[in-house]
């Protein structure tokens, strides 16, 4: 699975109405094209060793978050989407 890092260890995180919050500041994602996600994210502090991910179709994403030791890569290039 591909997914974008939204939040770090120790930010603070909200979404609502389909944007995501960090530390207070609207998080400004202009790759997200779908993004009438009506999903319940909890608001909270990440904890130490943790990031919260999502994909960028945000309908029909999986939002979650995950240790570092999850993360096993960085894409570097997608072919039509990175240039």
């Amino acid at each position: 699975m591909l997914k974008r890092v939204v939040g770090l260890p120790g930010e603070d995180i909200a979404a609502h109405d389909g944007v995501f919050y960090v530390n207070g500041m609207s998080l400004a994602e202009p790759y997200v094209k779908f993004c009438d996600f009506r999903k319940q994210v909890a608001t909270g502090r990440i904890d130490a060793g943790c990031f919260l991910v999502a994909g960028d179709n945000r309908s029909h994403t999986i939002i979650a978050v995950v240790s570092r030791e999850r993360i096993l890569g960085r894409a570097i290039a997608i072919p039509g989407v990175l240039q």
